[in-house]
């Protein structure tokens, strides 16, 4: 993808949680091995996609990890 168009993606982001009141928004890529790949962010705690593992299916390791995330956002 062009730097262009991750630009013209992560302003399209921003955008998104001053309209809608987010207090952070991603967009990442779905891995075979039930993860997530973080690909882009929201200038606003792009950081916090660095501390925390971030899985796709039902697993109980996948419900602990978005209840803390979710509590962490709270706070």
């Amino acid at each position: 993808m062009k730097v262009e168009a991750f630009k013209h993606i992560k302003h399209y982001l921003e955008n998104v949680n001053k309209k809608y009141g987010f207090v952070f928004s991603w967009i990442g890529l779905r891995k075979s091995d039930y993860t997530v790949f973080p690909l882009i962010s929201s200038k606003e705690n792009e950081d916090y996609l660095k501390y925390v593992k971030l899985r796709w299916d039902d697993s109980r390791e996948n419900k602990r990890e978005a209840k803390l995330s979710a509590d962490n956002i709270r706070r």
